[in-house]
């Protein structure tokens, strides 16, 4: 969880980032997947640090085009 659990929209916790990096040097194949606060930004941080799964919730239902805002998502993954 890269935000505390309870409710969505919650700011992304760039501490989380660490453990990502850490879980990714012991098991390079491994899918680590992140959830909570992903947006563009994040997602390309977390992705960087490892993460290659994203749960993504607010900011696509918050977006004024979803589609928009995917293609930014997708964008960010590179």
């Amino acid at each position: 969880m890269t935000v505390n659990p309870g409710w969505g929209g919650q700011p992304f916790l760039h501490g989380m980032l660490k453990k990502v990096s850490r879980l990714r040097q012991i098991a390079p194949e491994l899918l680590i997947e992140v959830d909570g606060g992903i947006d563009p930004g994040t997602l390309q941080q977390a992705r960087r640090a490892g993460a290659n799964v994203f749960v993504v919730g607010s900011y696509l239902l918050r977006s004024p085009s979803m589609r928009q805002a995917y293609g930014s998502l997708r964008e960010a993954c590179g």
